[in-house]
């Protein structure tokens, strides 16, 4: 078996990057909420084959730590080959995707949908577990870290098998 396609980031060539305004981004996967997602699709892309909502199998580099003495995954190296042998898939072509994530709530399941739309493009969500004031104060501080961030942030919802990216969100506090 062999990788046929790679998909990466491409370096930027260090006198093109004189020229565009920067600004340092903290990254620091690794934490304790923090986990990847691994999908196998068939070669096309289209039907899922696996998930692995808590995919384990790739190697971290840290640096020296940071202000809390904890270390920052600065690299993951994932041996695909070997990810598609140990999922028992031997030989033929097939799409991995990746998704890191990181948890926003540690309530299990922090709502409930109440209502879908009829486009079923909008779900207005009540809370679970947690009191309405709490929930208002969760929703906010969701919205103001994505205002205040220097690069666009997936919010995605996992309800059941079903993941989908957020794409806007309103607090309804007239609701009767």
């Amino acid at each position: 078996m062999a990788i046929l396609k790679t998909e990466s980031v491409e370096s930027i060539n260090l006198q093109d990057l004189e020229q565009v305004p920067n600004k340092t981004l903290r990254r620091n996967f690794g934490q304790g909420d923090d986990s990847i997602v691994m999908q196998i699709f068939d070669q096309t892309g289209t039907k899922l084959l696996i998930e692995d909502n808590q995919f384990r199998e790739y190697k971290t580099y840290n640096d020296g730590g940071n202000s809390k003495n904890l270390p920052k995954i600065t690299s993951i190296d994932i041996d695909y080959e070997q990810v598609l042998k140990d999922y028992g898939y031997d030989n033929g072509v097939y799409v991995m995707v990746f998704s890191f994530r990181r948890k926003l709530t540690s309530v299990p399941k922090p709502f409930t949908i109440e209502e879908i739309s009829p486009s079923g493009t909008e779900i207005r969500i009540i809370p679970n577990g947690i009191t309405q004031p709490e929930f208002e104060s969760d929703v906010l501080k969701l919205g103001n870290s994505i205002i205040e961030s220097v690069y666009v942030k997936d919010i995605n919802l996992s309800i059941g098998n079903l993941t989908t990216l957020a794409v806007n969100f309103a607090l309804d506090k007239n609701r009767t």
